[in-house]
């Protein structure tokens, strides 16, 4: 997709959210909206505080995913260069597929590229594995906690499954040790028996290859560090569980500690499929509001919700652009 394409299908995207936005609002009501935001009032700053803890916990993740002896540079370079990745991907249409690779060059030197990439992948294969993992849990959940009509409830055994499925193959992959560089290039080889472009292939995929092993070996080579990197991943998750918590909380409804998982976990799906939409705007607001529908609370719980979601990110979003 060319540069200009890609500004088109972001405006594109932009201008559908905003047209899904408007419909909802108008739907439920300004009024009662601006009611419910209202209603926060003195309990924004404590869930900005909350959510200090989401950025805090993937950065300090990554910062364990870095070998021992990088880690003299201390924890706020990655902190600052994690805030400034997560605000280029609120404003581009890419989203994390911005955010992620980006991050690796917000450090003023501190730490070479090829350092960050591979501490950052290592990373991103943690997030992953845990946003997994706790969609999984929400999907299990939102199945036993409600009764969905029939079709909805195949969809969503055939979800569970698939996530099932995908985190055993993940894992076959990782005991394996299925290097994919590694064996492109041993069939490569094998295909063109020539010494000088065997040297050639080395040489071009030498920083991949390095990469690769770093990525599958680093929890072998560092078993205490897991330990740490999925502490800070579970941070992320549970800072963002007990903001919906205490959002619903503070807008009058009676949230309980399963039902704001639910909402947290299937959020982090709407956030994977729409990632194109700038700010999610729109779509996080139909999605949290059928949510919400779904697990009894009123549609306008679910648009203040993602309206506060909203609000959280603008600040954010400014912290990380300074």
């Amino acid at each position: 997709m060319t540069k200009r394409n890609s500004h088109l299908f972001a405006a594109i995207s932009l201008l559908a959210g905003l047209v899904l936005f408007v419909y909802i609002i108008e739907r439920i009501g300004w009024q009662e909206i601006a009611a419910r935001i209202t209603t926060i009032g003195w309990g924004f700053p404590l869930l900005l505080a909350v959510s200090t803890l989401r950025p805090a916990g993937r950065a300090w993740a990554w910062f364990r995913c870095f070998e021992p002896l990088m880690r003299g540079m201390g924890f706020w370079p990655v902190l600052r260069a994690r805030l400034a990745a997560d605000a280029m991907g609120v404003v581009t249409s890419a989203g994390p597929f911005v955010a992620e690779p980006s991050r690796v060059l917000f450090f003023g030197g501190r730490v070479s590229v090829a350092s960050a990439s591979a501490a950052a992948a290592v990373e991103l294969l943690s997030y992953t594995l845990s946003s997994a993992l706790l969609l999984l849990g929400g999907m299990l959940a939102l199945f036993g906690a409600t009764d969905l009509p029939s079709g909805l409830k195949r969809g969503l055994i055939a979800a569970i499954v698939l996530m099932i499925l995908l985190l055993a193959a993940m894992a076959i992959v990782f005991s394996l040790k299925f290097v994919v560089v590694e064996h492109f290039c041993a069939v490569i080889k094998r295909l063109i028996p020539h010494a000088g472009f065997h040297r050639l292939l080395n040489k071009k995929l030498d920083g991949l290859l390095e990469l690769e092993n770093y990525v599958f070996d680093f929890f072998r080579k560092h078993p205490k560090d897991f330990f740490w990197v999925m502490l800070g991943e579970t941070v992320f998750h549970l800072a963002g569980v007990a903001e919906v918590y205490l959002t619903l909380k503070l807008t009058g409804a009676n949230p309980s500690i399963t039902a704001a998982f639910i909402l947290e976990a299937l959020n982090r799906l709407i956030n994977l499929l729409f990632a194109f939409v700038p700010a999610k705007v729109g779509v996080d607001e139909v999605g949290s509001a059928w949510l919400a529908d779904t697990l009894g609370f009123t549609t306008a719980a679910g648009v203040t919700l993602a309206i506060y979601r909203k609000l959280r990110l603008l600040c954010w979003t400014a912290i990380g652009l300074v």
